[in-house]
């Protein structure tokens, strides 16, 4: 490591609010300087599907730095743009966070400190890239704000700082994700700063980790069955078991209970409720007249009772509404 005489070269690979977060609290410290950024291309957004910038591009285009955009993977076009950005304006640091892609050897040995990433849960924890819904599905109180070196192996490189991130019950997933961010943005700087000047000795992440891989979320894995549902809200209507697999929550389920930890089915569900909102959101089928309709459930609690109560829902193609309206409306 060295003492940095002049400002720290960074270049970002990012996308989201919450890196945008990180890089502005960099670029506003004087020990730091944003060469550049590497984001996916922008997307198509909304009913009229119109391309738009993600929040890391449109503030460095702003700024009047270089963009080197991602389209389905790393090509040797992206390489040798990356590799031309490196001779003309270096790199100390590569600072990856909500990328995204998978990162070659090849970039991990662009800077000439080390590639650094923030990840929001207290490692070796929740590896993979949907930690906080999973901290907040299994109902964690105790979780963390890691920064760590990037290897090869996914969220297994060394940790420089873990910052404690204390989850309250009532967050869904995108508050989790602000207090994160927010817990880390003042600190980033420092972090890398003693970093960089040898301050601060990594500290080796254990090789097994006592969670499940927190692989990215698909709406399949958001599903309840319908009668997991009415016992959890302790209901006595006559519904037939779904054939369609839980998946995620039954997993998780199985999980919890073979442990130490037990959770109970409403409590399980209504976890998963703040767990997957604002996306995908966790949905059932519920049996109709009409047959099976996909339900959205966009907010839950619990009754004195512990059992669990519906609150706003939303059938596929219609507007939210209670779920009052609904049962007395489409339910057989």
């Amino acid at each position: 490591m060295m003492t940095p005489s002049a400002p720290l070269k960074v270049f970002v690979a990012g996308s989201t609010g919450q890196t945008l977060k990180l890089v502005e609290a960099l670029a506003a410290d004087a020990r730091f300087s944003i060469t550049g950024v590497l984001t996916p291309t922008p997307k198509p957004i909304g009913r009229t599907q119109t391309l738009t910038l993600n929040p890391v591009e449109t503030w460095a285009k702003n700024q009047q730095l270089p963009i080197i955009t991602v389209f389905e993977k790393i090509d040797k076009i992206v390489q040798n743009e990356i590799i031309e950005h490196k001779n003309k304006y270096g790199c100390d640091l590569l600072l990856v966070v909500d990328f995204g892609y998978f990162l070659p050897n090849w970039l991990l040995n662009i800077p000439t400190i080390a590639p650094v990433n923030v990840h929001p849960s207290k490692l070796p924890a929740w590896r993979g890239s949907s930690p906080g819904q999973r901290v907040i599905l299994a109902g964690e109180i105790d979780s963390a704000v890691s920064v760590i070196l990037v290897t090869e192996n996914l969220d297994q490189g060394d940790i420089l700082a873990q910052l404690p991130l204390v989850v309250d019950p009532t967050w869904d997933t995108q508050a989790y994700y602000q207090a994160a961010f927010n817990l880390i943005a003042p600190n980033i700087a420092e972090i890398l700063a003693k970093f960089a000047a040898g301050e601060i000795k990594p500290t080796l992440q254990p090789i097994d980790s006592p969670t499940p891989m927190a692989a990215r979320l698909v709406k399949a894995d958001c599903f309840v069955p319908w009668n997991w549902l009415t016992a959890a809200c302790g209901w006595e209507i006559n519904s037939e078991t779904s054939s369609q697999t839980p998946g995620l929550l039954q997993d998780l389920g199985s999980d919890l209970r073979t442990g130490q930890k037990f959770i109970e089915l409403a409590q399980l569900l209504h976890q998963a409720s703040l767990a997957f909102s604002p996306w995908p959101k966790l949905w059932t089928l519920l049996p109709t007249p009409k047959g099976p309709q996909r339900l959205i459930i966009h907010e839950t609690s619990l009754s004195a009772s512990k059992q669990l109560k519906l609150a706003k829902v939303q059938l596929e193609g219609k507007n939210p509404a209670s779920w009052e309206e609904i049962k007395n409306n489409w339910l057989k």
